[in-house]
């Protein structure tokens, strides 16, 4: 934590907008990838089962890098890559709120 508030404050001081951290069910959520509805008990199982899902929701909200989802070992990129979108659409949506509120 400490060195993720000590990249916060850097990039705040450096003028960036500093959003608050996403929780992972928030964001995972919003992609499909979350552990609703997974009755697997076995963790080992249960955790390659919503990696498997974070690689394929990535495969298909971007088709043309669809290889760089296509390894199990992929499966950190798929998710850094979907919180990322999330942030991007968050962001999307609070730009519309602001052009909304100044019509």
């Amino acid at each position: 934590i400490y060195i993720a508030g000590a990249c916060a404050a850097a990039f705040s001081a450096a003028g960036f907008d500093v959003a608050a951290p996403v929780p992972p069910k928030t964001w995972k959520a919003a992609f499909g990838v979350a552990g609703s509805g997974l009755t697997e008990e076995n963790s080992s199982k249960r955790r390659q089962i919503l990696k498997t899902r974070a690689r394929e929701a990535a495969a298909k909200l971007f088709p043309r890098d669809a290889g760089l989802f296509a390894r199990v070992m992929d499966a950190d990129r798929a998710e850094a890559t979907l919180i990322a979108e999330f942030g991007r659409r968050k962001d999307l949506l609070m730009i519309s709120d602001e052009n909304r509120n100044r019509a």
